[in-house]
């Protein structure tokens, strides 16, 4: 992932809020390279190209624009923690639309004729599904918790930084949120059988 220097940001980000076009415009144009590390380690290559990183980037911050005057807190890590959902999100959604539509991933899916493999790999595409709606139905900071953790493989303290709490309540979100997706997993997972 890019990195982004937050203690640069944060003068630009109280200027921003004060009113200063330049400062805000400053801000966008240091936010593009840090979302679009987000979205390629999320997307990964797709090899036909047919999903444009720098649509879903733009998409990103033209919600960023929308929203500014409603974000919340003063600091530079919520905003970042906020950004970056927003991109996985953006993501997650672009691939479930290519998901509805197999005909535009073209040389990205491969189709195995074995049905052994099939019906497998059917399953686990199943267990995906059914994982990823369950993530969806968490709270906000809890499905951040388990993200940094299993998908970006982040330390606790950086986690607790970007979301302004301690390490400690990262490990309780984390608890708290394994325990309710064992239950929505555990019901899913019942009523597809």
């Amino acid at each position: 992932m890019a990195a982004i220097d937050i203690h640069a940001l944060q003068p630009l980000l109280d200027r921003a809020r004060a009113g200063d076009g330049g400062a805000f415009n400053e801000l966008l144009a240091r936010l593009r390279p840090y979302l679009h590390s987000i979205v390629l380690e999320r997307l990964g290559r797709m090899p036909d190209g047919r999903i444009d990183r720098s649509v879903i980037v733009a998409s990103v911050l033209r919600r960023f624009v929308i929203n500014f005057p409603k974000l919340e807190g003063p600091g530079v890590p919520p905003m970042l923690g906020w950004v970056a959902t927003v991109a996985r999100r953006r993501v997650v959604d672009e691939l479930r639309r290519i998901g509805r539509e197999p005909d535009l991933l073209g040389s990205a899916i491969v189709f195995v004729c074995d049905p052994k493999t099939s019906e497998e790999s059917q399953a686990k595409a199943g267990l995906v599904t059914a994982v990823a709606s369950a993530l969806e139905r968490l709270p906000p900071r809890e499905r951040r918790v388990v993200e940094t953790r299993w998908f970006e493989r982040q330390p606790d303290g950086v986690t607790a930084r970007e979301l302004g709490i301690t390490v400690n309540h990262v490990h309780q979100l984390r608890f708290r949120a394994l325990e309710k997706l064992r239950k929505m997993l555990t019901v899913i997972l019942e009523t597809t059988r």
